[in-house]
């Protein structure tokens, strides 16, 4: 991941959450934090450092809004796939495993891409992590903070949130060497300290 000539050690990673606000993602551009944006939150911060997202399908739907960002990841063999079918080589990859573990060079894929991108920047040297927008949950009966996705593209629609949950916690019980601190102003996960985003990015 060479090519992210950036300063990691505080990121914020902005989650696609019901709770998610513009308010949130404006004081965030005014901080000195480096920031990843999870599938479509980008919308909300074209000037994210990385946009990250694991499902193919995601990015054929948004190539057209996405192909401007000079730092687009994803997985291996879905930045295969999408690259050739497109001639477009505009994503760059990581390789994963299905197998359970904190790596150096790789991450563990077996929930959503938040729970991925908590490990990217952990690889990049991130030493604080904060969160938003990761509810893990329906807040107020909504899945996303732009409601829900196409069902004409999407089979699945923030369908799984027990098992975000159990996943991510676990990955945060074994995180111990970074400071993850959830600012989302509604969430499920309990695995890290919770805290406002105003305190946190001074």
């Amino acid at each position: 991941m060479s090519k992210l000539n950036h300063n990691w050690e505080t990121t914020v990673i902005i989650g696609s959450g019901p709770s998610l606000t513009k308010a949130q993602v404006d004081y965030v551009y005014e901080s000195e934090a480096t920031v990843i944006a999870v599938n479509d939150s980008y919308k909300l911060c074209p000037w994210a450092d990385m946009v990250f997202a694991c499902d193919v399908k995601w990015w054929i739907h948004n190539r057209e809004g996405i192909s401007y960002h000079p730092n687009c990841w994803t997985l291996e063999d879905i930045g295969c796939h999408f690259n050739k079918r497109f001639d477009r080589p505009i994503l760059n990859e990581i390789p994963y495993t299905t197998e359970f573990g904190i790596y150096s060079d790789k991450v563990h894929h077996a929930s959503n891409s938040g729970y991925v991108a908590i490990q990217v920047a952990r690889i990049l040297g991130a030493k604080k992590i904060i969160l938003i927008g990761f509810d893990h949950q329906h807040t107020d009966n909504k899945r996303h903070w732009f409601g829900d996705h196409d069902k004409k593209v999407f089979s699945k629609n923030a369908d799984n949130v027990d098992k975000w949950v159990t996943d991510i916690d676990h990955l945060l019980l074994h995180m111990s060497d970074v400071d993850i601190v959830n600012c989302s102003l509604q969430t499920a996960i309990t695995g890290c300290r919770r805290s406002f985003i105003e305190n946190e990015l001074r």
